[in-house]
């Protein structure tokens, strides 16, 4: 039988994950929010006023996507560092064993000539 993470690690990986991709969904809607005003002010405007507008949507756009993209790298340093603290309470070294945590059951898998294999208890 493999060795799993415990279930609270698991649950503290899982909802790291899961933060993660509700804001890729974020990011998502703030493109397609984005693209919709843009294509809203380009009948209304015209001239410097219209690149104006243009400029400040897509300022608006960018420190969106700057947050969310920043929330996005800073979930994954914390999904790897749960991940490491998991491993750790099992005893197995991350640094010298190329480990992986499946994110649905826990199981932790090692590479082994070229395949992912359960580790055994």
């Amino acid at each position: 039988m493999s060795l799993t993470i415990s279930l609270e690690a698991l649950g503290r990986i899982q909802e790291i994950r899961a933060r993660r991709e509700t804001d890729f969904h974020h990011l998502g809607v703030a493109v397609a929010e984005h693209a919709l005003h843009v294509r809203g002010i380009d009948g209304k405007y015209s001239g410097d006023e219209l690149l104006r507008k243009h400029g400040e949507l897509e300022l608006d756009l960018d420190r969106h996507r700057t947050t969310i993209l920043t929330r996005i790298a800073g979930s994954l340093t914390d999904q790897k560092t749960a991940g490491e603290a998991a491993l750790a309470e099992l005893g197995l070294d991350h640094v010298r064993r190329e480990l992986v945590i499946d994110e649905k059951t826990g199981e932790v898998r090692e590479l082994v000539a070229g395949r992912y294999v359960g580790v055994k208890g």
